[in-house]
């Protein structure tokens, strides 16, 4: 099916509605997936037009911190005893925050960015 730029908000809650349907199949038909792409699609540009926000697009969640650090560093084939030094902090600081037993800290984030010139947002922001 084709669907046009919204232009109303009667529109826009068709449109809504007709993705909430969607979104409830499973095992969706190409069909439908490309529907379900062209919807979300036209909300979000209204969204991003009118200063709204849809409940029915799906949230990717949030990216996992220690995932990111780990990629980066295998990335950069950097380990875990040069990144202590980078930080600031003990090997077993390291450590802890690689096997999930101490969160990153604003400020650790922030150090992480700039030794992989990459934005902090990325340890925040969902994908």
């Amino acid at each position: 099916m084709l669907y046009r730029p919204i232009k109303s908000v009667a529109q826009y809650k068709s449109y809504e509605s007709y993705l909430e349907k969607l979104l409830w199949i499973k095992e969706k038909s190409p069909s439908e997936k490309e529907s379900t792409d062209s919807l979300i699609m036209l909300i979000k540009k209204w969204d991003a037009d009118h200063g709204t926000v849809s409940s029915f697009i799906p949230v990717p969640p949030a990216p996992d911190p220690v995932k990111l650090l780990e990629a980066l560093m295998k990335e950069n084939k950097v380990n875990s005893s040069d990144l202590a030094t980078t930080l600031g902090i003990s090997q077993s600081g390291i450590s802890d925050i690689l096997h999930y037993r101490k969160e990153l800290s604003g400020d650790m984030i922030a150090r992480i960015a700039e030794r992989f010139k990459i934005s902090p947002d990325l340890f925040t922001k969902p994908v």
